[in-house]
């Protein structure tokens, strides 16, 4: 008897093995990411601000209602984007309501879908400017690794922030202040 295995391979599937054969560090991979993702898949929307209380209970850690944020090795002029509501966990988690279980009584299939899912205490680290992305003076574009409880690896997000009154002049907290969040989206790493 003779065994033959063979593997069909898509489009994605070539262009993201040779996209990965070229860089020598991880955030350059993740830059050409940034780029081929606002230039293939960006579509402009407007989310909405937290409107309810942020309790900030440190510098890194910020309370939506019953969800924490975490946020680590990132300047302090851009945890001013948690701290002002702009993103927080209903945005990060689809506008999903998660309902707290007890996790003790759940399967191991149960546990692994309700971490990949929960927004209640997440762990964010990295937030950095794109500025290669930043043509104008009213956008600019970041992103950040995401981090759930019980994952081992991190999610890499990209986003957008637009400031209509900004200019080439305006320093990076008033942009914050005054800027809405316009793009969002999840690469994964």
């Amino acid at each position: 008897m003779i065994l033959t295995f063979t593997r069909a391979t898509g489009q994605n599937d070539t262009l993201r093995r040779q996209s990965t054969q070229n860089f020598t560090t991880a955030g350059k991979q993740e830059d050409n990411w940034a780029k081929e993702l606002f230039e293939n898949v960006y579509t402009k929307e407007n989310f909405k601000r937290y409107s309810g209380k942020i309790v900030i209970v440190n510098d890194n850690t910020f309370g939506y209602g019953d969800n924490i944020l975490k946020v680590y090795s990132t300047i302090e002029d851009l945890k001013n984007i948690f701290k002002f509501g702009i993103i927080h966990s209903t945005i990060i988690g689809g506008g999903a309501v998660v309902v707290k279980q007890n996790i003790d009584t759940m399967s191991k299939e149960q546990k692994v879908i309700y971490n990949f899912i929960r927004i209640d205490t997440l762990a964010i680290s990295d937030v950095k400017e794109l500025k290669f992305l930043n043509n104008s003076s009213v956008v600019k574009r970041f992103r950040f690794l995401l981090w759930r409880p019980g994952l081992a690896n991190p999610m890499l997000y990209f986003f957008e922030l637009t400031n209509d009154n900004a200019d080439r002049k305006t320093e990076l907290l008033d942009f914050i202040k005054g800027s809405r969040l316009t793009f969002f989206k999840m690469q994964s790493i």
